[in-house]
């Protein structure tokens, strides 16, 4: 896969992208580069777009912004799942008041 063009990939839902805008505003006023796929729709979409996979592939860290839309979204599931494959330091971020069990497994599903 190319370079890619940050070092921060920002991964959420497209419902949280208001709640999260600060704080990848933040990084970006460290001097970090970030990346979001701007076209992340409701979670239907099953193929993850070629830009957030070479982003990914590329990032030094991968933000994941994690709420009751996160974990039901295919597309942003996909985008962890790669990172994890791809040995990225992942930092976890509560966007959403989340019940999760001693597995990270949410208990009120």
């Amino acid at each position: 896969m190319e370079e890619a063009v940050c070092e921060v990939f920002v991964s959420c839902a497209a419902k949280d992208r208001e709640k999260v805008s600060a704080v990848k505003a933040h990084i970006e006023k460290a001097s970090y580069s970030t990346f979001w796929d701007e076209k992340v729709g409701s979670g239907k979409e099953m193929l993850l777009r070629r830009d957030s996979a070479q982003s990914i592939d590329g990032c030094s860290i991968f933000l994941c912004c994690l709420s009751h839309e996160y974990m039901d979204n295919a597309l942003t599931m996909k985008e962890l799942r790669l990172a994890k494959f791809w040995g990225k330091s992942i930092i976890v971020v509560k966007v959403d008041a989340l019940p999760l069990d001693a597995n990270g497994s949410n208990s009120q599903k």
